[in-house]
């Protein structure tokens, strides 16, 4: 039941949009590389779909996309099907496809492909022209997602990270993820046979620097290929290696489709809805098992939406006490700064609280008469 429901989240998300998927190729040359060309493969929301349509009116982050070991671009279809819908633009460069890649020119190459897309935003008649968001982002799989952290670390302009089954490349993406101050998402399959696990995304996610938002999601029964459509590449070199995946690969793609969209959403388009939203669905962990260090949005807001003067006795001691009747008080929740729900009670002025880790909490307070008060707690 779970991956049906995820299913129709993504579909929901997708087809209540209004954007059509336009399509065109651009070869980016960059002279700071002996005029290195970047044939680049890009789809974006556009006012009737296809080939060279008119860029669709609004204004779009830019998410650069790193393809597998010798896997073509077409391959991530249902990455670019998802996003451009949302009102984003999905750059997919075709370089470094041979059997003998460079995987910090295909880093260089990611980075390079948004610069490029980004100034569009500035040049009169360019494809692009007054159609680009300011905040970018960059992803990839397998070999390609290796290549996205070793892009981010570069300090190139990019303000999110996003990793499917990401490889461990040559220079190391482990080392380089220390040096990712970016918010980053990394998602693995817990059957991977080809990347595992504990070899390649767990040290990327473990190396990321603790002060930073990150998040590891390892979808059970998943596996390496399934974040991608099928192809025969992928295919041939998963078929040599044990576990098998246990879930299909609509069922993989679902589950990853819902952490991406939020994720996305929350870091390049400043959703907060979408960013607790994530962290409510990194707390469930239907068909996931997830590690996360990510505060929620409220603790960032908490201080402008409080009203009234309701102020609390700061910090709490082993009672938290509502300077309002009981009756009145229709629900209480306290939060941990991921989001979590800790507490939850209703129709109770006086709350015992001497359970709680020492940290910060958020009170959410609503009465019967519908007022909401929120206040940022310590607990010493």
């Amino acid at each position: 039941m779970r991956y049906i429901l995820f299913s129709l989240f993504v579909w929901i998300s997708v087809a209540a949009q209004p954007f059509a998927i336009g399509s065109t190729t651009i070869t980016f040359t960059d002279t700071s590389r002996n005029n290195r060309a970047v044939a680049t493969q890009i789809y974006y929301p556009s006012v009737s779909g296809g080939s060279d349509a008119s860029v669709a009116q609004g204004s779009f982050p830019v998410i650069a996309f790193g393809h597998g070991f010798v896997m073509n671009v077409g391959a991530y279809q249902n990455i670019w099907e998802l996003l451009v819908p949302q009102g984003y633009i999905v750059a997919l460069p075709t370089t470094e496809g041979g059997f003998s890649p460079s995987h910090l020119n295909f880093a260089q190459d990611l980075a390079f492909v948004i610069t490029q897309i980004k100034a569009q935003n500035t040049q009169n008649g360019a494809f692009f022209f007054q159609r680009i968001h300011s905040k970018a982002g960059v992803m990839g799989h397998s070999m390609g997602g290796g290549s996205a952290h070793l892009a981010a670390a570069l300090g190139a302009p990019i303000d999110a990270l996003c990793t499917l089954t990401p490889a461990e490349t040559n220079p190391s993406a482990i080392s380089a993820s220390q040096n990712i101050a970016q918010p980053s998402l990394v998602i693995a399959g817990s059957n991977d046979c080809i990347t595992p696990p504990n070899t390649n995304q767990l040290p990327m996610f473990n190396a990321l620097p603790a002060g930073t938002c990150k998040a590891y999601v390892s979808i059970t029964g998943g596996s390496h290929c399934q974040m991608a459509n099928s192809n025969f590449n992928c295919s041939f070199g998963e078929a040599t290696c044990s576990p098998s995946p246990t879930i299909t690969r609509s069922q993989q793609q679902a589950i990853m489709h819902s952490y991406l969209l939020l994720w996305m959403n929350a870091q390049l388009k400043d959703s907060c809805t979408d960013r607790d939203q994530f962290l409510q669905l990194l707390n469930t962990a239907n068909g996931v098992t997830a590690q996360w260090q990510c505060t929620s949005c409220a603790l960032d807001m908490v201080d402008q939406t409080f009203e009234k003067g309701l102020r609390l006795a700061n910090p709490m001691l082993s009672t938290l006490t509502i300077p309002l009747p009981a009756t009145s008080i229709q629900s209480l929740i306290l939060r941990d700064v991921q989001g979590k729900i800790v507490l939850e009670k209703a129709n109770t002025a006086t709350v015992a609280v001497d359970f709680l880790a020492a940290g910060t909490y958020i009170l959410e307070l609503t009465t019967t008469s519908r007022e909401r008060y929120q206040q940022k707690l310590m607990k010493q």
